[in-house]
């Protein structure tokens, strides 16, 4: 049988030995929920909504904490506690309207499912009430459960992946190749809190780096334990393991596989890893970590692939050598710093629909130049558009072979169908904005003696031949708001190739493209209404020393504002469309 328990205390208890109180307070209505079950477990009751009407009919509105708990000061009188909503509890719905008298040293009132009624106010039965058999929860849950708290999301300027505490000082484990290349190094901690991270020991023949954090922002953070031994002691072929890590455009996620083998340097299992999940823990079933996931072995031809995981012991120079560092000072954990995040709230998905649904749309404002570089800027609603072209592209070139097969067909194009498969910031209805800067792309003639040579070689029908190549090189931006510079939420380089089998196949050079992502407040108007004056500052790896600056136009600022009004009004309306 379960019990509900309301009880109340004062709050002007006088510790033993300490000064006696000489103000007179206000008694406190002291109130704690719980349930007791059939085997007298005992659980609390958070976010009870409960009224406490006085004695001339004034009511006051309470909720127990996520300990079940709330305090309510109250002048002395006969009161009475109400459900402000009935509560579902083990298949019945159950209320009260229970009096309590409040004197000066407080008042006491127990709810329980003794005096509880029906909403209607009518009795329960007597099996309404009964507690439900406690499951059984998975060690695998548990363990998850216990470390999740200390896996992170990591993030370079070339990649993303995840990493895991080590260390009480804030050392984080990771991939070398999630931060090769990275000046900067980011890490989100939970979904409200990144913070800069200093990049202390690299070891890239075992693809293995140590960070370290403020741990400032990380008191709750759990430090995971790490496996020792010789690889037959870490880990046994047939042993069930957890995988944690941030894979594709998700956070903390766990999955679950089998050993397979187990080698001097790596565990090769079944666990479902993705991109993404490098430089995250390979966990036992005692939750310690035995390995860093570091690559997969996919195939084309159906099935989930193989998995393969550095051995823990592997990263062991590496972390030594950073605790040494750390210790000397040589490399001290970064200041505390909070770096901003994306807003939590999907951009309306029914102002994209209109949007994409549009025949028309002006795109002008979201496109520049300058320099050796080009810049597009991405929010929800342009996106939706375009996405919405190249599906209904699609479609009519699909339709028209049809037709022209006698096939008829009224499908229509949801034009955010393939939000999913958008990037992390570009799709899945993240309300931000994105610039990507991209060089451009210029013609250069074969140079004489290299025209020569192919005549001889290919005879008398031999043209010169014109070599597309990028004019710049993009190395990093910084974004300037009235001079101040504007903190991206996330930034990166990703490669910009001419043709894709070029690059693949036959190992032609290529250059970097940006990716910066901002708050749509970033670009909200001065206090004046006016808007800001932004401006990118490009550095460029092809011309050193040489900046890029790049005026942004008030038309672009002004249509980003715009594109963004549903969305702070807090509802979904096509009027928002361009």
């Amino acid at each position: 049988m379960r019990i509900l328990v309301l009880t109340a205390a004062t709050l002007c208890t006088v510790a033993a030995g300490a000064a006696p109180v000489l103000a007179q307070q206000t008694p406190v209505l002291h109130v704690r929920t719980a349930i007791v079950a059939e085997d007298f477990s005992v659980r609390p009751m958070p976010q009870v909504a409960l009224l406490v009407i006085g004695p001339r009919g004034d009511t006051t509105r309470l909720e127990t904490d996520l300990s079940g708990v709330a305090d309510l000061p109250l002048t002395p009188g006969a009161y009475r506690v109400e459900s402000a909503r009935p509560i579902d509890f083990a298949g019945a719905q159950l209320a009260w309207r229970v009096p309590v008298s409040v004197t000066a040293q407080g008042g006491r009132a127990e709810l329980t499912n003794r005096n509880a009624t029906a909403p209607d106010g009518s009795p329960l039965a007597a099996t309404s009430t009964r507690a439900p058999t406690a499951r059984r929860v998975s060690e695998e849950a548990v363990v998850f459960e216990r470390v999740k708290s200390g896996v992170f999301t990591v993030y370079g300027e070339e990649g993303k992946g995840s990493g895991f505490l080590v260390d009480p000082a804030g050392l984080v484990l990771t991939n070398a190749h999630v931060v090769n290349g990275s000046r900067e190094v980011r890490v989100q901690l939970d979904a409200a809190t990144k913070v800069r991270a200093r990049l202390v020991h690299v070891d890239r023949d075992r693809d293995v780096a140590v960070l370290a954090i403020p741990m400032a922002r990380c008191g709750a953070c759990a430090v995971l334990p790490l496996a020792s031994g010789t690889p037959a002691e870490i880990a046994l072929p047939g042993e069930r393991v957890l995988a944690i890590g941030s894979p594709l455009n998700q956070t903390s996620v766990l999955t679950l596989g089998i050993v397979s083998r187990v080698e001097a340097r790596a565990i090769l299992s079944d666990v479902n890893i993705n991109h993404g999940n490098s430089g995250g823990p390979l966990l036992n079933g005692e939750g310690k970590v035995i390995a860093i996931n570091t690559f997969g072995d996919f195939t084309t031809q159906g099935g989930p692939g193989i998995s393969g995981s550095v051995l823990i012991t592997q990263a062991t120079p590496a972390l030594e050598a950073a605790r040494a560092q750390v210790a000397s000072g040589a490399s001290p954990a970064p200041a505390d710093s909070l770096l901003p995040v994306a807003p939590a709230d999907p951009f309306p998905l029914d102002v994209l629909k209109a949007v994409g649904q549009q025949a028309r749309y002006d795109m002008r404002p979201y496109a520049g130049s300058g320099g050796a570089f080009d810049f597009v800027v991405l929010t929800p609603p342009s996106m939706a558009w375009r996405e919405a072209q190249v599906a209904n592209a699609v479609l009519q070139r699909r339709r028209g072979r049809e037709a022209r097969a006698g096939v008829t067909d009224n499908e229509r194009v949801d034009p955010i169908q393939n939000w999913p498969s958008w990037t992390e910031y570009v799709g899945d209805r993240k309300a931000v904005v994105v610039f990507n800067i991209v060089p451009k792309v210029g013609e250069t003639r074969g140079s004489f003696w290299g025209n020569m040579l192919g005549a001889v070689l290919a005879g008398p029908y031999y043209q010169p031949h014109t070599v597309l190549e990028f004019k710049g090189d993009f190395r990093e931006m910084t974004l300037l708001r009235d001079s101040a510079e504007v903190v991206p939420v996330e930034r990166g380089r990703v490669p910009a190739v001419l043709n894709i089998e070029d690059y693949r196949v036959r190992g032609k050079d290529y250059a970097f493209q940006g990716f910066y992502v901002y708050r749509p407040d970033d670009f909200a108007p001065r206090a004046d209404g006016t808007f800001a004056a932004f401006t990118l500052r490009i550095d460029d790896t092809a011309h050193p020393g040489q900046r890029v600056e790049v005026r942004v136009p008030p038309r672009t600022v002004e249509a980003i504002w715009k594109d963004f009004e549903a969305y702070r009004r807090g509802a979904s309306s096509p009027s928002a469309a361009r």
